[in-house]
């Protein structure tokens, strides 16, 4: 959900410090279903430790039990205070692309809604530092926009949907989001840049992609 860290002696503006309380009542009953599936899977998995990169309101740790090992970290201190009133998960505050976290510490990282708004530079300074913390065989988890598969009308609809909020996002927001669309979103995207996948859902008439997958060696 955020960006990077600004420099050193900047004043950093919190852009989610209007909308952090409403975050959920909004997004919440569009994913409840997806959360559902990846809280489901992760816990399958057995992990030792979980890690929620750019977790905003902590909703999707929340899911899990009280006692599950799971960490999240955002820029985000309007977004942290939410979530540190909805989980018992650890949350602290962090730069995606340096992450305050040792290397291979976790078996699992989790990315939602937050790899399409980032300039390509630092995406790729996000997805390398993500690398850094995944133990070996390590899976990264991530639910994003990606190019349906099919063209109907129904496929166009949610499209233009989707196309409309993220206009709303922010001019910034806007030109990575058609960045990261023209390269052929989530299925391509990370493929090109050296993850490969493992499982694939599509939601929303394939609008939306949660694809699981390992660092290419």
């Amino acid at each position: 959900m955020n960006r990077t860290q600004p420099p050193e002696g900047t004043n950093h503006s919190d852009h989610y410090d209007r909308m952090a309380g409403m975050y959920d009542l909004f997004l919440e009953p569009l994913v409840r279903r997806i959360r559902t599936d990846i809280q489901s899977w992760i816990q399958s998995q057995e992990p030792q430790a979980v890690l929620d990169v750019c977790c905003g309101t902590g909703k999707q740790m929340s899911y899990f039990p009280e006692d599950f090992p799971v960490w999240g970290v955002d820029l985000s201190s309007a977004m942290l205070s939410q979530a540190r009133r909805q989980t018992h998960g650890q949350c602290v505050r962090g730069d995606a692309t340096r992450l305050p976290f040792p290397n291979q510490k976790f078996d699992i990282v989790l990315s939602q809604f937050a790899l399409h708004e980032k300039d390509r530079t630092t995406l790729k300074a996000e997805l390398v530092d993500i690398a850094r913390v995944l133990r070996p065989g390590g899976r990264l988890a991530v639910l994003d926009f990606a190019e349906p598969k099919g063209h109907t009308l129904l496929n166009r609809f949610f499209r233009w949907g989707i196309r409309q909020i993220e206009k709303h996002a922010g001019e910034e927001h806007f030109i990575n989001y058609q960045d990261w669309m023209s390269r052929g979103g989530l299925a391509q995207v990370l493929p090109d840049l050296g993850w490969t996948p493992e499982t694939e859902r599509r939601y929303y008439r394939e609008n939306l992609a949660w694809i699981v997958f390992r660092s290419t060696p």
